[in-house]
């Protein structure tokens, strides 16, 4: 199962918001259980929801209480009207008069029809209940998913920042290894004479680093690559990542015998032999 593809697909923010049908809500619980990746983004997404609903809760705007009782109170009032004339007296006996069989029959009609009408306000109640909650389901569901995508920003920032430190603390430790051995390349004077890089080389394991302090940066369809001159022929030492060509440090194709390194720009993805005319940099050992 692809793990990611399920959480993208919006399965989970359809639990959390309560839309989704109860064989899907089992289905998530399920998979909630069975896969931690799961569990943990339902948490967050849960957490999110619930800041969200604090930060959003208002106060019901108070005339709808006022129109609730409003009408609850006249329906009362009508009906208790009504009952009252069922329940009239003989004043000398205590005992209760029976009404006449079309009376009863008019106030059975009544009653129904205030039954009605107290379902008619009850359903209406309801219905606007039901609107409100409709517009703050979607509401909610629009910040949760905009909450959702700061979240998977910050992870994408978490994640650029891990590999930054990664590459600097793998870069420290080439740099400060006595077995790699540094070979400086200037820029070629009618080509780019500020361009430069560093060549780190360790003869032993055949590992070969690339540090660029200096190169302009190319074209979208342009890339830099790396050449060892080996027995007076070029040997492809790989493509430079041109992201941030102005920081670059980078494992190249390992090589145990070279007299030179250089850097030529040629089209994205490389050449099997180098333009000349297009050598950036260029250092002997």
């Amino acid at each position: 199962m692809n793990i990611a593809e399920y959480i993208a697909s919006g399965i989970l923010e359809q639990y959390v918001s309560g839309t989704a049908s109860p064989q899907e809500m089992r289905e998530v619980e399920c998979m909630s259980h069975i896969y931690p990746e799961i569990k943990l983004e339902l948490v967050e997404m849960q957490n999110a929801l619930e800041a969200l609903a604090i930060s959003e809760a208002k106060t019901p705007p108070t005339f709808l209480k006022n129109v609730i009782f409003t009408a609850l109170n006249e329906l009362q009032n009508e009906d208790a009207a009504e009952i009252s004339k069922e329940a009239i007296q003989d004043g000398n006996t205590g005992l209760r008069m029976e009404l006449p069989p079309v009376e009863k029959e008019q106030l059975t009609a009544t009653i129904f029809n205030r039954s009605d009408t107290y379902l008619k306000v009850a359903a209406s109640i309801l219905l606007l209940i039901s609107v409100g909650l409709g517009v703050y389901s979607i509401a909610t569901n629009s910040k949760l998913n905009s909450t959702r995508s700061e979240l998977a920003l910050a992870r994408n920032e978490i994640k650029a920042k891990e590999q930054i430190i990664v590459a600097r603390g793998e870069q420290i430790a080439v740099v400060s290894n006595l077995n790699f051995k540094p070979v400086l390349m200037k820029g070629i004077e009618t080509k780019s004479p500020e361009s430069a890089a560093t060549i780190y080389w360790n003869t032993i394991s055949q590992e070969v680093y690339i540090s660029i302090a200096s190169l302009p940066r190319p074209t979208d369809d342009k890339q830099y690559q790396l050449w060892a001159i080996a027995d007076g022929k070029p040997v492809d030492l790989g493509m430079i990542d041109s992201k941030n060509i102005a920081e670059s440090f980078q494992k190249m194709k390992a090589i145990g015998n070279a007299q030179a390194f250089a850097i030529t720009l040629e089209k994205k993805g490389g050449v099997p032999q180098p333009t000349m005319t297009e050598m950036y940099v260029m250092g002997g050992v």
